[in-house]
């Protein structure tokens, strides 16, 4: 079909067809992934390298490595004589592709006051600046540099832990990002944060030699 219209003098255009087509030829339709779906994505925890991850301005009897390798009960805060901003440095073991970044800072209980702070002081992040392959990124760069993506965090979905879909596209061979929690959702002196997670699939490359023998099998 591709052929015939090239042959016509016609631009070739390819269709979800043309594609599942040439899948199938080399024998890896059944582990194709359309992008923008969240089939065959995983929770990358086990490719962090957590001894390497780092956290500018926190509060130091909190700790990053319990938000990124807990289900929402650990606690990073920022240092409350300093600022309320972060910026939360997570490398990789090999590089990734991310689809999904999770922020959660779970709602302060009565119970959970002493741990977390009064929630009239201490509050989730609002707005959130991505940076991707910048392992030394520090403030005065997190302020002047373009981010790769930025989530403006509602309240429901901070509190729940709610899946964010990147710009996948950009979100490709990826060793290290770096979160810069800019802002908070009630303009306090402190951010906290419960669980950051990644979700997506390792990146791996397929020589194209090897596809070539596929086909001509």
């Amino acid at each position: 079909r591709i052929q015939k219209r090239a042959m016509s003098g016609q631009q070739p255009q390819i269709t979800a067809e043309d594609v599942a087509a040439l899948a199938a030829q080399f024998g890896v339709g059944k582990d194709v992934t359309p992008v923008g779906t969240s089939a065959g994505h995983i929770d990358l925890r086990d490719a962090i390298d957590v001894k390497q991850a780092s956290v500018l301005n926190s509060d130091e009897s909190t700790s990053l490595e319990s938000v990124l390798v807990g289900d929402g009960d650990g606690l990073l805060k920022s240092d409350e004589d300093v600022d309320h901003q972060l910026i939360v440095q997570v490398p990789f073991k090999s590089p990734v592709k991310i689809h999904d970044v999770l922020v959660q800072a779970r709602p302060v209980s009565d119970d959970e006051d002493s741990k977390i702070g009064d929630p009239d002081e201490v509050s989730a992040p609002l707005l959130v600046k991505v940076f991707l392959n910048r392992p030394h990124m520090d403030f005065n760069e997190a302020e002047s540099t373009k981010p790769t993506q930025v989530f403006k965090l509602s309240k429901d979905d901070v509190a729940k832990g709610v899946k964010l879909p990147t710009k996948y596209v950009r979100f490709q061979n990826i060793s290290s990002i770096a979160l810069f929690i800019e802002t908070n959702q009630d303009d306090t002196d402190v951010t906290y944060v419960t669980r950051i997670a990644f979700f997506g699939t390792p990146s791996q490359k397929t020589e194209m030699s090897e596809l070539k023998k596929i086909g001509e099998e």
